[in-house]
């Protein structure tokens, strides 16, 4: 059907055709004032591309982010799981803005977190559980703003703790006092190396990532040498001189543990090997009862700090790890073999001490 003019009538060519029963001419519907004729009737259904899966659905069960771009569109499916898991640990910068609200994870310039799902809109698409659980998000997030709060209150504290040990008199007490605040927090401690964030978890994976938002989105580091590594730590991890060997990415507890243990001893006496043996001599007085919680054995650091044995370096990966662990075995066998003789001495001189009495003759009386 194709519209014409004619006269200064609107018409219609309702067919056009050399049939005979048509005539051979073309048949038109004129249309006069006033009167109305649908020529066409179409139902539209636009559809969306969600970014996550690729499926095309119905838009009206999609949901686009507040930057409405055809390309970021979630699914029901999709949105589910993405609120699923926003929660988790490792996601919380990335997944929610600052003021709390779900982030699209589509957006890939700049920072994730400057574009968000309306808050409407997910009331309206969401299954109550799950917006439920959207706000909860939003609550806890209020409530890392309290941490945050709690954060900068304890950091007051150090720097007034800080500004207390700078004036004592005595030299080595105040370099000892120092040298601990340093100890505790870059080596005794698990911390994010941006942001100094300390955390207590280890679930496996040697790719760590800072859940503080204040450290960016998605900041990542080394779970063997805690190296920054921008936005993801797997490259860094693979090669890493720290990497044992056993496996690219992944450790168990006990793996990290150990490894831990030795990496920091090692670091304790680099940093306490140029210090005076009276502020050596403080430090391990004062840091003593946090060395034995990680099982750091302080009378052998004691003993390496005064040039006895060597302690572990892990500097050289997976060869250098078996050779540290491997001197850190041979140091308890001279101490334990040390002990019995030192013990056998001791023996001997009592058995000459009873021979001896034995020996003597009986008083008169």
């Amino acid at each position: 059907m194709a519209a014409v003019h004619n006269a200064g009538w609107d018409a219609a060519v309702v067919s056009s055709s050399d049939d005979a029963d048509a005539g051979g001419r073309e048949q038109r519907l004129y249309l006069f004032p006033g009167q109305v004729i649908p020529l066409l009737f179409a139902v539209l259904r636009p559809r969306s591309q969600c970014s996550i899966c690729l499926e095309w659905r119905p838009s009206g069960t999609c949901i686009r982010c507040a930057k409405n771009r055809a390309d970021h569109a979630l699914c029901m499916e999709c949105l589910e799981a993405y609120v699923e898991r926003a929660g988790d640990l490792d996601a919380v910068g990335r997944s929610i803005d600052d003021e709390g609200r779900l982030t699209c994870p589509s957006c890939t310039e700049g920072d994730p977190r400057d574009c968000s799902f309306p808050p409407q809109q997910l009331a309206q698409l969401l299954p109550a559980n799950l917006y439920e659980k959207v706000e909860k998000l939003k609550l806890n997030f209020l409530g890392e703003e309290q941490k945050e709060e709690g954060r900068r209150e304890m950091e007051r504290k150090k720097n007034l703790e800080i500004e207390r040990i700078r004036n004592i008199a005595d030299a080595d007490e105040r370099d000892a006092e120092l040298l601990r605040l340093d100890l505790a927090e870059n080596v005794l401690g698990f911390a994010c190396p941006r942001c100094k964030q300390q955390f207590v978890d280890f679930e496996g994976c040697l790719a760590l990532s800072c859940s503080r938002r204040q450290c960016g989105a998605g900041a990542a580091f080394c779970g063997w040498c805690f190296a920054d590594c921008g936005r993801d730590a797997h490259p860094h991890v693979r090669q890493c001189a720290e990497n044992p060997g056993a496996d690219p990415y992944y450790a168990s507890v006990a793996e990290f543990e150990r490894h831990h243990r030795t990496r920091r001893e090692r670091l304790l006496r680099e940093k306490l090997s140029d210090k005076r043996p009276e502020v050596q001599q403080r430090v391990m007085r004062l840091l003593a009862p946090n060395l034995r919680e990680l099982q750091i054995d302080v009378e052998r650091l004691g003993v390496a700090l005064r040039g006895g044995d060597q302690l572990p370096n892990r500097q050289n990966g997976g060869a250098a790890a078996q050779q540290g662990e491997g001197a850190a075995a041979a140091a308890d066998r001279r101490l334990h073999a040390d002990r019995v003789q030192q013990l056998q001495r001791q023996a001997q001189e009592a058995r000459a001490v009873v021979e001896r009495g034995a020996r003597q003759p009986c008083a008169q009386q």
